[in-house]
Order: C-alpha cells, then sequence, then structure tokens
C-alpha cells in the first residue's frame, strides 16, 4: 500500500510538471516521463517518511501504550510489506489455515534475525501482532516511538520491578482480544540453531487464559548478506495451536519445552525438504 500511494504521488507529480514545463510550452517529451516519476517517486518517498518522523515529535517516548492506536499500527503494517520487499524476500507462508479466527492468542517463534518481525507481520495480514522487545530498541529515535504508540511493550531485563508491570500489560492486552507475540529466546541466533527458551514468559498465556500460536522461521539469518544481489526465499510455518486447556495446569517450563520441540521439529522436517534451506 506504501508503494502504491508514493508511486500515485509520482504520477501526479510527474503529469502536473510536464503539464507546466511541457505541454503549455515546446510540447511533451515522452522519454522525460520515466526520469522524472522515478525523481519525483525518491522525493515522495522522503516526504512520507519525513512526515512520519517528524510526527514522532510528538509523541512521548517512555509512554508505554495500554490501548494501541489502529493508525499507527496500520502504518507499521504497511511499512513491514514495504521492508519485506526492499530486502527481496520470498515468503513461504506455512499452515496459515491454522491460526484463530480471533486475535486472542500469544505468538511465539524463534529469532534468527532482527528481520523475523517484519516477515512475520508482512504475512499476517488479517491480524494485528504487536510485540514485547528490549527496550533498548524501542528507546530508538523515530522508530521507537513509532513501535510504543502502536503498542509494541518494551521489557526492561534489569528492572524486575517494570518487567512485571509489561507482564501485567501483556496479560491484559490479549484479555482484551489482541495478539500479542514474543521471541522466548531472548535474543537473535543469528544462525540455523536455536537457543533455549526462557520459560518465565509462558505465563502471559496462561494468565490471559489465551491459545499459543507457535510458528518455526527460518533462512532470515541469511538476508542481510545477500538481499542487494538476489531475492532470499525464507520460510514462515503455523507449527501449532497449543489450545488454553493444554496449558492451564502445565508449569512454564513444560510449555516452553513443547513450544521449542515443536519448532525444532518443524524445521527439521522443513530442511529435509527444501534444499534452499540448507
Amino acid at each position: 500500500m506504501i508503494i502504491l500511494i508514493i508511486s500515485l504521488m509520482a504520477i501526479l507529480a510527474s503529469s502536473l510538471y510536464m503539464y507546466f514545463t511541457q505541454y503549455l510550452t515546446t510540447g511533451i517529451i515522452w522519454w522525460s516521463f520515466p526520469v522524472l516519476f522515478l525523481v519525483f517517486w525518491l522525493l515522495s518517498f522522503l516526504l512520507f517518511y519525513g512526515i512520519l518522523a517528524i510526527m514522532t515529535l510528538f509523541m512521548n517516548p517512555k509512554k508505554v501504550v495500554v490501548h494501541p492506536y489502529k493508525f499507527y499500527s496500520l502504518m507499521i503494517a504497511w511499512t513491514t510489506r514495504f521492508l519485506a520487499t526492499f530486502y527481496r524476500l520470498d515468503i513461504v507462508f506455512e499452515n496459515d489455515h491454522l491460526l484463530p479466527h480471533n486475535s486472542k492468542f500469544f505468538l511465539i517463534s524463534n529469532h534468527q534475525s532482527n528481520l523475523d518481525p517484519i516477515a512475520l507481520l508482512a504475512v499476517m495480514k488479517k491480524h494485528t501482532v504487536t510485540f514485547i522487545m528490549k527496550d533498548s530498541l524501542l528507546n530508538l529515535p523515530v522508530i521507537g516511538p513509532w513501535l510504543r504508540t502502536s503498542g509494541y511493550l518494551p521489557l526492561d531485563r534489569k528492572n524486575d520491578r517494570k518487567a512485571l508491570e509489561v507482564v501485567a500489560l501483556a496479560i491484559k492486552r490479549i484479555k482484551d482480544g489482541k495478539a500479542l507475540g514474543v521471541y522466548p529466546e531472548g535474543t537473535r541466533s543469528r544462525g540455523p540453531k536455536m537457543n533455549e527458551f526462557h520459560h518465565g514468559i509462558f505465563r502471559v498465556p496462561q494468565k490471559a487464559e489465551a491459545p499459543i500460536v507457535v510458528v518455526a522461521i527460518d533462512n532470515l539469518y541469511r538476508v542481510k548478506k545477500r538481499f542487494l544481489w538476489t531475492r532470499t526465499k525464507v520460510l514462515i510455518r503455523i507449527c501449532e495451536v497449543i489450545p488454553y486447556e493444554d496449558i492451564k495446569n502445565k508449569t512454564t517450563a513444560d510449555i516452553s519445552l513443547r513450544a521449542q520441540t515443536s519448532i525444532q521439529k518443524a524445521l527439521d522436517e522443513a530442511r529435509a525438504k527444501y534444499s534452499w534451506l540448507n
């Protein structure tokens, strides 16, 4: 959608420029249109995101939003799809039929790259998913305020009180019918191997009485090194949806083990099936 909006802006600007500088004077020079379109597309892109950047000046950079604003969430969704195109991702999305019809769920995934949420949000078009993220990411200029206003929650691992506040807000968010995601590894693996999960976060779906959507992501760790010259196939597979009834009487360690085992099984199966994952 962002590409379409910027392209329409560029077409309009190019047409007006040609009308006033060519049609009304010496006549239209048709070969100049592609050049003008490219120039105005770049200018429109800078203008569009420049306006969004200026809007962050009026946002509270430290505010934790209880109820996400739909407009900002929509801008994040459009931007992730644009970035998926920019990074030349060829996303293979499997088992999307398993996703709950409503948005009251807790999503977890393995974590290979900073591009993981971009790829995931690019294909989750029917659901608005926000994430619990490291507070350092949400403190970045421009993108930080946008993510916060869209409903992303900052997790400060060095401050137990703030961490508990975020967990309580996450539980409330899901109870209110909003989807929330997290990477239980806590950090990127930067490769095909998966780190051990931190199981404490699985208390969130227990308290929220919500199902867990288990997602396997693969091959995104390769993208940044080669996106300039080749497209990269990446896998996003819904492994399973664990019903609340299956977790309500389990320990968080048991839930974590089931989720991680499910992801590892999906990764092993996919790597045996697809040569481009090896």
